[in-house]
């Protein structure tokens, strides 16, 4: 499986199902179509701060036990064994998107493995740790999405935390994208 292409699907699918009220509307599969991105020409005022100073909700996958925070404004749009998703509620004003998932290595990578397969022009690994990387960038197909990736590989699973957002929103995402870079799932 080609990760960035997973991950690709995953946030079309995560910027396509706005809503998050009704879980069933919520499954994967379940919204077809391709992402719009409109131009906004700066920083919503406001929205840095309001991320700034939200309150952080915890969300636990009983299934792995890994444990995420995010922002208690975000909207929780899927929140299924190995799989969570987090959004800004008004996702025409700004696109952004928090997601969690476990999956298997199927491909049996190491740290080093992944990070050699997703760096590459638009993506750069940050940092690489014995059992994690921190991969950031732009996504190819979408190049105004940017992008913060956490990745543990523990017990043959890879456990993500990531972060997406508008370029122009990167300022007003820097609490979130510290969370990320913060994050361990084994705490």
């Amino acid at each position: 499986m080609n990760k960035n292409l997973f991950m690709y699907m995953f946030l079309t699918f995560s910027l396509l199902s706005c809503g998050g009220q009704n879980k069933e509307e919520n499954q994967p599969g379940s919204h077809l179509g391709s992402v719009v991105i409109e131009e906004s020409p700066e920083v919503a005022p406001g929205l840095k701060e309001r991320i700034d100073a939200a309150k952080m909700r915890t969300y636990r996958d009983g299934e792995n036990g890994v444990e995420v925070s995010y922002p208690d404004f975000f909207v929780v749009g899927t929140a299924e064994p190995g799989t969570a998703r987090f959004h800004y509620p008004d996702q025409q004003e700004h696109q952004i998107s928090m997601v969690m998932f476990v999956e298997p290595n199927v491909e049996e990578w190491s740290i080093s493995d992944a990070v050699k397969q997703l760096s590459d022009a638009n993506n750069v690994c940050e940092e690489e740790g014995k059992d994690y990387y921190i991969i950031s960038g732009r996504m190819a197909e979408e190049p105004n999405i940017r992008f913060c990736e956490k990745c543990y590989l523990m017990n043959g699973k890879w456990v993500d935390y990531s972060v997406y957002y508008l370029a122009e929103d990167k300022e007003a995402v820097g609490r979130l994208i510290e969370l990320v870079k913060d994050w361990n799932p084994k705490r």
